[in-house]
């Protein structure tokens, strides 16, 4: 299915996705398929089905649970994508106790971006702060999204390279390169990397 999504093959992800669900038997599954159909409808920029599907999922999940943080997050890029504040389903993410510390680290790194964007630069410098404080390399197998922290705080040069490879990363990557040269001052390459 991500394969299909990456090469924008919405039929053929969505035929893969009917197959995933139909074969689900646990719940888990049954929640992971129906995740992959909100996936389907956000990179095919039907927001508003995605956020209808998602909004519909929150009562079939139990908060705390893997499923229901994968389902904020992309609720939160779904409501960033309609110009909506994420910020209730970002909160949820930073402030309660989660399985999926990634998922946590990137609502800080967004919710960073969010302040900024509505000139707060000094409050998005103290949200990302306050996730560099925490020792992620204790809770992450791949750091390269903590790596994000350092280059929107302590501005080094980033290994795009390296954070590219992130599936469905590389649009985040040069977004916050974008902001942390805007912040440097370096107006003409941030838009490089917008």
């Amino acid at each position: 299915v991500y394969l299909a999504l990456a090469q924008k093959k919405f039929a053929t992800a969505q035929e893969l996705c009917q197959k995933l669900k139909n074969q689900a038997i646990t719940e888990e599954e049954q929640n992971r398929a129906n995740l992959l159909w909100i996936r389907i409808y956000y990179e095919s920029g039907n927001f508003a089905r995605a956020m209808e599907s998602g909004t519909g999922l929150f009562q079939e999940m139990l908060p705390g649970t893997e499923s229901y943080c994968l389902l904020l997050y992309q609720m939160a890029q779904i409501a960033m994508a309609q110009e909506i504040a994420p910020t209730g389903y970002l909160n949820k993410l930073v402030n309660e106790p989660i399985r999926l510390s990634r998922l946590r680290l990137l609502a800080y790194l967004w919710q960073g971006a969010i302040l900024y964007n509505r000139g707060c630069p000094e409050k998005a410098r103290e949200t990302w702060q306050e996730a560099k404080n925490i020792p992620w390399q204790n809770y992450l197998i791949d750091a390269r999204e903590a790596n994000l922290l350092s280059l929107l705080l302590e501005k080094p040069e980033p290994n795009l390279e390296e954070l590219c490879t992130i599936p469905f990363f590389a649009n985040d990557v040069y977004y916050f390169c974008g902001i942390q040269h805007e912040m440097s001052g370096e107006i003409p390459k941030a838009r490089e990397y917008y």
